[in-house]
């Protein structure tokens, strides 16, 4: 029964599931206050560490065409890859507080710094993070 109800779920123009039942109602996710949102699965939007926008372009087949209008939200998406290098670069901050010999990574990527925090020189090209020495304990970043 299940299985019957998600084939004849459809999502309407303004992004709102209607099914075959009266009392099944979906709030549109993808433009959730980012405040809100507490999981993020990257899939549609790509992986922030991928330095890539999905931008609305000519879908090669039926999937992305319907990927790329039913499931991306290009606004969401930069503001989720936002929040992304927004909580790395607080990471990072906090490492190198802790641990001295930790240098910060470059920030200095000029892709799409409004998204990506300037972790991203080119389309496809990530700036990494510094790793910690191998015997840094992380319970020292959270007062563990």
């Amino acid at each position: 029964q299940q299985q019957q109800q998600i084939e004849s779920t459809e999502i309407t123009p303004q992004g709102q599931e209607e099914s075959d039942n009266p009392v099944s109602s979906c709030e549109d996710c993808r433009i959730t206050p980012i405040e809100l949102v507490k999981s993020v699965h990257y899939t549609a939007c790509k992986k922030p560490w991928e330095c890539t926008i999905p931008h609305p372009r000519v879908p090669r087949d039926e999937k992305q065409k319907y990927r790329l209008s039913h499931l991306t939200n290009i606004t969401t998406c930069g503001l989720l890859f936002r929040k992304w290098f927004d909580l790395r670069k607080d990471f990072e901050d906090q490492l190198a507080a802790a641990e001295p010999v930790v240098s910060l990574s470059r920030r200095d990527g000029r892709f799409h710094p409004e998204y990506f925090g300037g972790y991203c020189s080119h389309s496809g090209d990530y700036i990494p993070m510094e790793p910690p020495p191998d015997n840094f304990d992380m319970k020292k970043l959270y007062g563990l």
